[in-house]
């Protein structure tokens, strides 16, 4: 399909090809592991990039971007017919010239999602499988490395975004908790699981200790650095909701999972225990933190 059928998209055809990508992503992976492509997790901009050959289309995402939306840039001739534009094999190497050639300009948070960069366009479809094989690939290699050789950033691997816990760090009102899941979000996007498993380790333990704070209740803990033992102890003696054994369980096994954490493990194994803990975070805010909140309002 000519590329210039792409110019006048509207919130439909973007929702339209959003679906296409979820499906070719729900087709490769389990639910857990979804957030390897950054448009199930993020808003993003497609742009489709006419010239007088094929064109070519890619993705970005902008810092807090609100919506989903598609940009149509018409190349001139004076650019797009110089050798140094003919010679550009790479869309990547296009860009820049069309960046230097005033054709494109992007905002200053805006970054391009390499893994979207495809060298001609043939139709919308084709850009997303070919957009989606990429990220599978770049993923799959990543997740079976050890995470001691994990060494070299690439954010466009994982993706966690804020907007998913934005009812949570607004609820906590803590600054010290916000900025511990900050450098969660940070070991998680940038493949540093091993930091990012240990970080959620102690985040949980905030988030009890918060959760005791609120029922007047952290006494209980007894002592200025308690262990994990200390916090499942402190939660069955309290009396202001009731903590089942089921529930003991569930808290301890999220421990175990932070004292399994090894730099041994592959990245797939990380990122899978840091998954588990998140879930087990998230658990933990609507079962018991909510509760004491709304107890901590009223008395």
């Amino acid at each position: 399909m000519d590329i210039k059928a792409y110019k006048n998209l509207n919130g439909s055809n973007i929702n339209e090809m959003h679906d296409y990508y979820a499906s070719k992503v729900n087709k490769s992976v389990d639910a857990n592991n979804d957030n390897l492509f950054i448009w199930m997790q993020e808003h993003i901009t497609i742009y489709f990039i006419a010239d007088s050959h094929s064109g070519f289309a890619f993705a970005t995402h902008t810092v807090n971007q609100s919506k989903d939306q598609s940009k149509f840039v018409e190349v001139p001739h004076e650019v797009s017919e110089t050798l140094a534009y003919e010679t550009s094999l790479y869309s990547r190497k296009k860009i820049n010239l069309l960046i230097q050639n005033s054709v494109l300009e992007f905002d200053h948070n805006e970054s391009i999602i390499e893994s979207s960069l495809t060298d001609n366009f043939i139709s919308g479809k084709s850009f997303i499988e070919e957009w989606v094989q990429t990220e599978y690939i770049r993923a799959d290699k990543t997740l079976k490395i050890p995470a001691k050789d994990l060494v070299t950033l690439d954010t466009a691997i994982i993706h966690q975004s804020k907007m998913r816990f934005k009812e949570l760090l607004s609820t906590v009102n803590d600054e010290q908790f916000k900025a511990e899941f900050e450098e969660f979000l940070f070991g998680y996007n940038n493949k540093r699981f091993f930091l990012a498993a240990s970080a959620m380790g102690s985040i949980i333990e905030h988030l009890i200790f918060i959760i005791l704070t609120n029922y007047n209740a952290q006494n209980l803990l007894g002592t200025r650095r308690p262990t994990a033992n200390k916090y499942l102890q402190a939660l069955e003696k309290q009396k202001y909701f009731k903590f089942t054994d089921r529930d003991s369980r569930f808290i301890d096994s999220i421990f175990q999972t932070r004292n399994s954490i090894s730099h041994y493990n592959s990245g797939g194994v990380l990122k899978a225990q840091c998954d588990l803990m998140l879930n087990g975070l998230e658990a933990i805010y609507r079962r018991f933190y909510l509760p004491s909140k709304a107890y901590q309002a009223n008395h």
